[in-house]
């Protein structure tokens, strides 16, 4: 076995280039886990659309009575909670709640709905060591008295690349809450006159409405009624993950 000043050297450099490969995977380690914590932290962004059209003497004041449009939901818990926050919205923008529809001045008609969500594939490549790292190198060598077997270890820095992918499923789904508010005079005969219309949309990946439904009605009243008939983009977090 070859030994002496040959093989010493490449040992002494061995713990100096140990040292650096451990602090490089150390700092890869880092990156990974911080986009992974983003990517997680964005999962709880909700992004949504809200629009506003309304007469142009619209103003917020009056008595007024929310009322659900589809008769089906009236008697459901659900639709009690989503009224008391309409109706803390609408309050808190200058109107006075009425006892009941015959007692207002204006009717707020309130209908929601999720769709059933569109399902989507997508690719996410795995990084990993490409090249670089510890190498085990071995031989044999002529010497003048005769052939000599060798042996060391080297080492260059890593790379990193892609290696292989994961595909996982996605599905998103569209909420959507729809708010028309009419003169109440005149609505048993269909004559009566809108004076506000406002929407808010959302896509994501919560499957029930229930956990971004306020979150939506708070982008809806923001600024309420807002600019009227452009769309307003609203980028909110939410603590709660689906």
């Amino acid at each position: 076995m070859l030994i002496g000043n040959y093989w010493q050297k490449p040992q002494s450099n061995i713990g100096h280039h140990q040292q650096s490969g451990q602090l490089m995977k150390i700092q890869f380690i880092f990156v990974i886990f911080l986009i992974v914590t983003l990517a997680g932290c964005a999962a709880n962004k909700v992004v949504i659309n809200a629009t506003s059209f309304y007469v142009p003497e619209y103003k917020s004041s009056g008595s007024i009575a929310v009322v659900a449009v589809d008769e089906k939901v009236v008697d459901t818990l659900e639709y009690s909670h989503y009224k008391s926050l309409i109706e803390s919205q609408l309050n808190n923008q200058g109107y006075s709640i009425a006892g009941s529809p015959q007692q207002a001045q204006f009717i707020a008609f309130i209908s929601y709905g999720i769709d059933s969500g569109k399902t989507t594939y997508v690719n996410t490549p795995v990084i990993g060591q490409i090249g670089g790292g510890y190498r085990y190198n071995s031989g044999t060598i002529m010497g003048t008295d005769g052939p000599k077997t060798y042996a060391y270890t080297s080492y260059t820095m890593p790379t990193y690349g892609v290696v292989s992918s994961t595909t996982r499923e996605q599905t998103h789904y569209t909420r959507v809450i729809a708010l028309d508010i009419v003169e109440a005079k005149g609505i048993n005969t269909q004559k009566s006159q809108k004076v506000y219309e406002g929407r808010a949309k959302s896509t994501g990946n919560c499957s029930e409405i229930a956990v971004v439904f306020s979150t939506m009605l708070d982008a809806l009243f923001k600024d309420f009624p807002g600019p009227n008939g452009k769309v307003r983009v609203n980028k909110v977090d939410i603590e709660t993950s689906c």
